[in-house]
């Protein structure tokens, strides 16, 4: 539950620690009190301790990378098995059989030049609902990985 300052505060804040709009939203998103913010202004004698601004920032930026972190470690929501949907073709795991295979080139221009010309594949990529794994379109997988794609047409299966 987040707690509102009054306006005031936050004048006196950005008075008083040399704060522009940018830092003081950066604050109040990470829910800090203004005062607190005075309190922990620099004095000569501290000279390891950065100012309000600096120590604002860093802190905003740890604070979303550690978000970033915890958000990449989770799986996506998988809703549909029968309907097709886009996926992110990083998300899609590849079984080492099938690493340790490769589809002629012949096959592989095929499918990126009917990419090119059409825009889409012939058929979306199958993948296991519940790990992810390829399970068939390998051919695919790899034209889409040349191509720089990012999303793909998915169908999951159990």
């Amino acid at each position: 539950m987040s707690k509102k300052y009054s306006d005031e505060l936050w004048a006196e804040a950005k008075k008083k620690c040399r704060l522009n709009q940018e830092t003081i939203r950066m604050a109040k998103e990470m829910e800090l009190n203004p005062k607190s913010l005075i309190k922990n202004i620099p004095n000569e004698k501290q000279k390891w301790k950065s100012p309000v601004k600096e120590w604002i920032e860093d802190m905003y930026e740890k604070r979303k990378e550690k978000s970033l972190r915890k958000s990449a470690g989770k799986k996506p929501v998988i809703e549909s098995l029968s309907e097709e949907v886009n996926f992110s073709l990083s998300e899609i795991v590849v079984s080492e059989a099938l690493l340790n295979t490769r589809p002629k080139e012949a096959k592989i221009q095929k499918v990126k030049d009917y990419y090119k010309d059409y825009g889409k594949f012939e058929k979306p990529f199958v993948v296991n609902k519940k790990n992810l794994h390829l399970m068939e379109t390998y051919g695919q997988y790899i034209a889409a990985k040349e191509l720089g794609l990012e999303e793909v047409p998915v169908r999951f299966k159990l």
